[in-house]
């Protein structure tokens, strides 16, 4: 067997298990990825195939197939770097959010009790505000644990506001 065949073989079946992921794949990211690796795979044996083919019009067909596979490795590539930006800017949130929480407990246990109050509202509309679909499971329950901490001394810091200004 020729060696431009057998590139041609060993690219194809590549590239016909990348297609096979890449329609299970959905949204999920390490599907798209290892969909991506094997196109790159694929059209790394059909390029060597090329190197080594002398029959112009089969080299011109396997270049055809090799650019819509190309097309369709780029629209993976721009997904996947599309979730990474998300990924990354749920964490600078849940940064954000963390920080403006700290400064709250800060001003709560100095009992600064109308900072804090302020500064539990501006956390909460923060974590309210992260993207959880983009995050791992585990952050999404400990961020929505936070909401409910949240949320509890914003109503504790209200009623005791309530019951400071009835003593006046």
């Amino acid at each position: 067997m020729d060696l431009h065949v057998r590139f041609y073989q060993k690219g194809a079946g590549t590239i016909a298990a990348a297609i096979r992921i890449d329609r299970k794949a959905g949204n999920s990211t390490e599907k798209l990825a290892q969909a991506l690796e094997q196109y790159k795979e694929g059209l790394q044996d059909f390029l060597k195939g090329r190197k080594y083919d002398t029959r112009n019009q089969r080299s011109s067909v396997v270049t055809k197939k090799c650019l819509q596979v190309m097309d369709r490795a780029e629209a993976i590539k721009t997904m996947l770097k599309a979730e990474m930006l998300k990924k990354s800017g749920s964490m600078v949130q849940v940064k954000m959010a963390a920080a403006s929480m700290q400064q709250a407990e800060n001003a709560d246990n100095e009992l600064r009790f109308d900072d804090a109050l302020k500064l539990f509202k501006e956390s909460l509309e923060q974590w309210k505000a992260v993207e959880l679909n983009t995050l791992p499971k585990e952050l999404c329950v400990n961020i929505e644990e936070k909401i409910l901490s949240c949320e509890d001394r914003i109503e504790d810091l209200e009623l005791y506001g309530s019951k400071m200004k009835g003593l006046d």
